[in-house]
């Protein structure tokens, strides 16, 4: 399933200030990005709930991008995610933890109330730098 969702990638240099791709993972979409390279690093769109089949396929495709793009910065966008289960979690302390081998960082941006109550219970907050409304960590 990952190779098929492969295509759907684009990658642009946009500014922080363009808007974010709508879709939230709601394949299929051809025009859909849920993926782009900025200055800051590999934006990654969460899908609208980072469930355990949603954590496999980021996983993996997130993998991949790091590899073949030798991606040094990721930012995950929380814009429209309402749930986030353990196997989310998991991903994004893998990356955390992936990236930290090559001095790499990673950002977490447009947190909901809720995604921000995960981020405090589960501890993320501690290992993931989280850019605020007005751009500031």
């Amino acid at each position: 399933t990952v190779m098929s969702n492969i295509n759907l990638i684009q990658f642009k240099n946009k500014t922080a200030k363009d808007s974010p791709p709508k879709n939230l993972w709601n394949i299929p979409d051809e025009d859909f990005e849920k993926y782009e390279l900025e200055d800051l690093g590999l934006v990654v769109w969460v899908p609208r709930e980072l469930d355990h089949h949603h954590a496999d396929i980021l996983r993996a495709e997130v993998e991949m991008l790091i590899q073949v793009y030798h991606v040094k910065n990721l930012v995950f966008d929380f814009e429209g995610t309402d749930f986030m289960d353990s196997s989310g979690i998991g991903v994004l302390i893998g990356r955390s933890r992936n990236l930290g081998y090559s001095n790499g960082v990673v950002y977490a941006r447009n947190l909901n109330g809720r995604v921000k109550k995960i981020f405090k219970a589960s501890g993320l907050g501690k290992i993931i730098y989280v850019i605020s409304e007005d751009g500031k960590e």
